[in-house]
């Protein structure tokens, strides 16, 4: 029996952890599904859990015990200009297969550089999540979700600091980004973004003061969410939402969340949005945590786990012990 721990950087330095404090019994492994550079990158939607798990080539006397995984998820979120919304081209997924994707066309040229984030995994949110919790449910006897962390835009510094909300550069970077959509899906076939009318629980997502209201008008038996300000086109609005922002990190909390709970409403939930809200102090670069957010993100993790299924080690009481103080503080705090 092994534990399993799938997903970004985010998840890793919970493994590293887990591993230097040998928190559990079992063998521990890891498999990353991100990689963000033009020139390398491996995006959630190329490297979906059952593809990376079937690449190991494992026996079946090797099942997982534990599946802790967060999809990766917070690589679909896009600072434009800075880390653009991208398609990934002709190339290989994680299991080595190639990819000959309709996305090749309007890629960056080979000479440019830099980061880039994940569009088809945000257009396709839900189903790559309900897929993913669906394949873990087959592959692990339990399965646990990490929700994204809470990004804090106040520890960015050059372009970054520009484009996200908040910066001097804000609304062009939307503009920009509104209109970088409309050439992807005119001249490379980019499939469009859903309906904000479906997402009810985005409503708390922004942050700059803007929001999205329920208005009375009922169609087929729903009724429709809009922009409180109807002159903005759902592009924008998508755009805004989709910053790798403290206000995206929270929209993005409320998608995956939603779309776990419609999969399998047995999944318990590390909560790690709520764990790292506010807390810019203990991050470097607002997207990575300090040893003591790790510790309470683990020890919440270790705290969800059937003890029928896991050996908890001697070393896991403290952590848990740390876990139920922060999410204690955090019920008190709202």
């Amino acid at each position: 029996m092994v534990v399993v721990f799938f997903g970004d950087s985010t998840i890793r330095g919970q493994y590293e952890l887990a591993l230097k404090a040998k928190t559990f019994a079992e063998p521990l492994l890891y498999l990353g599904n991100t990689g963000g550079s033009s020139h390398h990158h491996l995006f959630p939607s190329q490297c979906e859990l059952h593809k990376r798990w079937a690449s190991l080539k494992l026996s079946s006397s090797s099942p997982i015990s534990l599946l802790y995984t967060n999809f990766g998820v917070t690589h679909v979120l896009h600072v434009h200009p800075a880390r653009p919304w991208w398609s990934y081209g002709a190339g290989r997924d994680c299991t080595g297969n190639t990819i000959n994707s309709i996305y090749r066309q309007w890629n960056w040229s080979q000479g440019e550089t830099g980061w880039v984030s994940d569009y088809l995994g945000f257009a396709q949110l839900e189903a790559l999540v309900t897929r993913g919790v669906r394949e873990a449910g087959r592959l692990a006897r339990q399965v646990v979700v990490m929700l994204p962390n809470w990004v804090c835009n106040a520890k960015y510094n050059g372009d970054y600091a520009k484009y996200v909300v908040g910066g001097e550069l804000y609304e062009d970077g939307l503009h920009a980004c509104s209109q970088h959509l409309a050439e992807r899906r005119e001249h490379a076939k980019w499939p469009q973004l859903p309906s904000l009318s479906a997402f009810h629980n985005l409503s708390y997502a922004f942050a700059d003061g803007r929001s999205l209201r329920r208005t009375g008008t009922q169609e087929g038996g729903h009724q429709h969410t809009r922009m409180t300000n109807n002159t903005e086109s759902e592009d924008m609005a998508w755009c805004r939402i989709g910053q790798l922002s403290g206000q995206g990190s929270i929209a993005l909390e409320a998608r995956v969340r939603a779309a776990v709970v419609e999969a399998d409403a047995q999944v318990r939930f590390v909560e790690a949005t709520r764990l790292t809200v506010h807390r810019c102090n203990d991050s470097l670069d607002g997207r990575h945590y300090s040893q003591h957010i790790l510790t309470r993100q683990l020890g919440n993790l270790l705290s969800l786990i059937d003890p029928a299924i896991i050996n908890r080690t001697a070393a896991s009481a403290e952590m848990m012990d740390a876990a139920r103080s922060a999410m204690a503080d955090m019920m008190v705090g709202g």
